[in-house]
């Protein structure tokens, strides 16, 4: 089988077809050898990636072996088809959303990559497997093409990403369906957002641990710092446990703080994201989804054990999400760095926590 540019006369349109390991555009497939980092952790390939997905929201030990144990790309898949009882009970009704956002980290991480889908214009992107008829056009060539389909959708992202006059469309950020997102489990996607996930914190000249670290040792500034120091400086495999250090010295926290606890998480959250711009990707990559931290001990932060609690988390990171001046702006930024498309005139990155 070999690569092909293909004139389709009905709609006067290039069709590129890629497949074929030693042909041009195999860097489209989620087989090429460009690794991709997600939550922290480094998967040998995108398609590592997207198998491992189908277990980490419940089954995390799987996702980690597909990570770990999987050189050789043969060896995930199988080991995916061997445990796919304990794939996600959604996996049908998200797997369109989970590629959408495999394929964003893979080619939002190698420029090269950008560059080369970017240079394909409009023509139409064509999965010629002949082995898979959803994801690619199958042996008759009549599949779905629906890796086909996601990379023209982050090509049209991205060329107005580097388009420096225009602003992104929450449409075209958004997907097709705008499914709730849950988070809050430790081997989940997502859980970057949460305040226990390992991403340091720099705020007032002091680095702290995590966002709760942070959190919880602002309930005693100023005026206990001994405090206040010794939850910063707790470690940081043990994020929960801060949260019991504070009940121990609970007749020290500052009298105001139910009435500020709130502004101050949503600066803790403006804090995080502006230091770590992959989350801010991740997060403007869910659309226009719900987000539920889904944490059964907590009817305030969390939905709770009911299923029914006030999400307040969540709700702040929706408004943060929101409150971007303008969309994707890191990304922009650095693409039109990079690859020499020309200079940023007026794009900033400032994050504004809305109140």
């Amino acid at each position: 089988m070999l690569h092909r540019l293909l004139n389709d006369p009905r709609l006067n349109r290039t069709r590129i077809l890629f497949y074929e390991k030693n042909m041009p555009y195999y860097s489209f497939t989620n087989f090429s050898p460009h690794p991709v980092v997600y939550q922290g952790k480094k998967y040998p390939t995108s398609e590592h990636l997207f198998q491992a997905l189908k277990f980490m929201k419940h089954h995390g030990g799987i996702a980690e072996y597909i990570r770990t144990h999987s050189d050789l790309l043969r060896v995930a898949l199988a080991v995916a088809h061997k445990s796919n009882k304990y794939v996600r009970g959604d996996w049908i009704a998200v797997r369109l959303q989970m590629m959408d956002e495999v394929l964003w980290h893979k080619f939002s991480q190698h420029l090269d990559l950008r560059d080369e889908l970017l240079g394909t214009g409009n023509a139409d992107l064509v999965e010629d497997s002949p082995k898979d008829w959803f994801w690619g056009i199958g042996k008759d060539g009549k599949g779905r093409n629906e890796l086909g389909k996601a990379l023209e959708r982050l090509r049209s992202t991205l060329k107005l990403i580097t388009s420096e006059t225009t602003q992104i469309p929450q449409s075209i950020l958004s997907k097709q369906t705008n499914p709730d997102i849950y988070f809050g489990s430790k081997h989940s996607p997502y859980y970057g957002f949460t305040s226990f996930a390992p991403i340091s914190i720099t705020y007032a000249g002091n680095q702290y641990l995590t966002a709760e670290h942070l959190f919880q040792s602002l309930k005693f500034h100023p005026h206990r710092v001994d405090i206040a120091e010794y939850i910063r400086n707790y470690p940081v495999d043990k994020p929960r446990e801060v949260k019991a250090i504070t009940q121990q010295y609970r007749d020290h926290v500052r009298d105001d703080w139910f009435l500020i606890n709130i502004l101050l998480m949503e600066d803790i959250l403006g804090y995080k994201f502006a230091q770590h711009h992959d989350l801010i990707l991740e997060l403007q990559n869910t659309g226009r989804s719900k987000l539920i931290l889904c944490n059964t001990g907590d009817e305030f932060w969390g939905i709770g054990s009911s299923g029914s609690g006030s999400n307040k988390f969540g709700k702040m990171l929706e408004k943060l999400r929101n409150s971007y001046e303008v969309k994707l702006c890191i990304s922009k930024m650095d693409i039109l760095r990079e690859s020499g498309h020309g200079s940023v005139n007026v794009c900033t990155c400032t994050v504004r926590v809305g109140r």
